[in-house]
């Protein structure tokens, strides 16, 4: 279901509410949210639908509380503001995303209570104890009204998306939530995001039937179907860029189907270090100049609009592209959108993803990667933490109990991991030309990815270990899991 308030009985500001996503102006941001939480409240009551458990992701739906908690004590009159909203709080599952406090919305005490705090008032809830309610981790050192909090305090049960964010979580969160936080890390979708090839190949056995030459072929087909994608959106991307007529000819055929091939695809977000790659410029230059060891690097990504560092380091991408030195080597792909990025997860050789430990809170772009056979070289930071096997692909740094670590040591960990490890066995071919050590590693990648990373995994250990406690019910529901 979707929430629209662009109607003819809503006044002429009411219907720009839902205009845009990604809204810097925090008025209209915080109406938003309160769109969210309680239209959704009100769009499954007028259905009909009442739902056994709810699930809330991040603090931006967690005025559902509120409304609901309305609901309660209209049904209830002897509930009191806090008894309906812990009433309303006893089915609910809150999720957490990121512990990057961008991610967190908090408001100002007084806006919060001007948008806020008529439905509160409307409970018996006031001005003090409605700020009481959204205070944040921060031992009172802000005002401000946070939504992550508001909604955490009162959820039954509150999880996080990978083993290593549930410990990041419980560090942050445990003034509010009281107790350690769980995790169901995040999986994706097998049937959107594996590629044919890689099905055709795998059907009807599952890679332990594939021999490793099929497994090649159906990868050396993905990154076939890329190269010619990707050419065509580097000649129109250049068009609309003014390229001059006898460049943008060559740009078709720009990617070469030989060389290593590592891709990055994400939001541009600074913790995400697109750019550690390109730290050391004489060493990334040697690193792809190699001619019996080509190397190139695919970027793709956008950066939310109202984030000024994340346009920077987009920028700083961008602009590694077209120096010399690396141009022709390094390419960056305009309006990223969903099937770009399944051609790049399909395609390329490699994943690379360079988040700083432990923002990432899951990261899935990795685990795409690895339903079609790609392995990733990463930090040791969201999913990768608890899916790296020592056969899977690399890692870049350290894991747990380290302590903080510099770009410039990460940085120093991933270029030798590409010139001793990846590289060399990328390029190590057998008498029939095929990369046997590589292909393990494709092997493995699989496994990892169709095992434990999918959303069907996801959705049963939802409903075992969140949805069930939380509604009471005794048995899963015929036809989950």
């Amino acid at each position: 279901l979707l929430l629209d308030a662009d109607l003819p009985a809503n006044t002429a500001e009411d219907r720009r509410i839902t205009d845009q996503l990604y809204v810097a102006e925090r008025r209209t941001r915080l109406t938003q949210e309160l769109l969210l939480g309680v239209g959704a409240a009100r769009a499954l009551d007028a259905l009909g639908i009442r739902p056994a458990a709810w699930h809330l992701n991040e603090g931006h739906s967690a005025l559902v509380l509120l409304e609901r908690a309305r609901m309660a004590r209209a049904d209830d009159p002897t509930l009191d503001g806090a008894g309906a909203i812990a009433r309303a709080g006893s089915d609910t599952v809150m999720t957490l995303h990121t512990p990057v406090p961008a991610g967190n919305e908090r408001y100002d005490p007084a806006l919060a209570e001007e948008i806020i705090g008529p439905m509160a008032a409307a409970i018996d809830i006031d001005g003090p104890a409605l700020r009481e309610l959204g205070r944040g981790p921060d031992h009172g050192l802000s005002d401000d009204f946070d939504l992550t909090a508001f909604g955490l305090r009162h959820a039954k049960m509150v999880t996080a998306v990978s083993r290593l964010h549930g410990r990041t979580a419980t560090a942050t969160w445990h003034e509010v939530i009281g107790r350690p936080c769980d995790s169901v890390t995040n999986g994706v979708h097998l049937g959107t995001w594996q590629s044919e090839p890689m099905r055709d190949a795998l059907s009807p056995g599952g890679e332990r039937m594939a021999s490793d030459r099929e497994l090649w072929a159906a990868h050396v087909e993905q990154k076939r179907r890329m190269i010619e994608f990707l050419g065509g959106r580097l000649t129109r991307q250049a068009v609309r860029h003014g390229v001059a007529p006898e460049a943008v000819g060559d740009l078709a055929g720009a990617l070469d189907a030989h060389a290593l091939t590592i891709g990055f695809a994400r939001r541009f977000a600074t913790y995400k270090r697109a750019d550690l790659i390109l730290g050391n410029p004489q060493r990334l230059a040697h690193l792809l100049s190699d001619p019996d060891r080509p190397v190139q690097l695919i970027f793709a990504g956008k950066a939310h609009p109202a984030d000024e560092a994340g346009q920077a380091l987009l920028g700083r991408v961008v602009e590694s592209s077209r120096r010399v030195g690396t141009a022709g080597r390094i390419f960056f792909i305009e309006d990223y959108d969903l099937r770009v990025a399944r051609y790049l997860v399909a395609g390329v050789d490699v994943w690379l993803n360079t988040p700083r430990r432990p923002l990432e809170a899951s990261g899935t772009s990795g685990m795409k990667a690895a339903l079609n056979g790609v392995p990733s070289v990463s930090v040791l930071d969201g999913w990768w933490d608890e899916a790296f096997d020592g056969t899977n692909g690399w890692a870049i740094g350290p894991g747990s109990g380290d302590g903080e670590r510099t770009d410039e040591e990460d940085a120093e960990s991933l270029y030798r991991v590409l010139e001793n490890e990846v590289i060399p066995t990328f390029f190590d071919r057998d008498t029939i030309g095929l990369p046997r050590a590589w292909i393990a590693a494709m092997r493995s990648t699989l496994r990892t990815g169709t095992g434990e990373f999918t959303t069907e995994r996801v959705l049963r250990d939802y409903v075992e270990k969140l949805y069930r406690p939380v509604a009471g019910i005794g048995e899963v529901p015929a036809g989950i899991g």
